[in-house]
């Protein structure tokens, strides 16, 4: 990361299924911390010319994780979203 004259901007947009995650905020207190399976969500990414402030590339992943048996499993599935975005770079 540079602070002068970057070569590339990332802009990242991560969006959590705001309902469910209040939900398990009632359930366990407002003191939720660490991991949560918390339903859809969805991540986009996007690489821009610092130069012209035009978008170089868009990529997005979305998923469902309310069907994952364990913490574990959902962090799998989120790492395998993450690679398949990435995949889609220009080579």
């Amino acid at each position: 990361m540079v602070a002068d004259n970057p070569s590339l901007l990332v802009s990242l947009l991560i969006v959590a299924d705001v309902k469910q995650l209040e939900e398990i905020k009632a359930k366990r207190g407002d003191a939720v911390t660490g991991f949560d399976p918390v339903g859809q969500g969805a991540l986009l990414v996007e690489f821009v010319d610092p130069q012209t402030s035009k978008t170089i590339w868009l990529g997005a992943a979305e998923g469902d994780v309310r069907g994952s048996n364990s913490v574990e499993l959902s962090k799998q599935r989120l790492a395998y979203a993450v690679d398949k975005l990435f995949d889609q770079l220009p080579h």
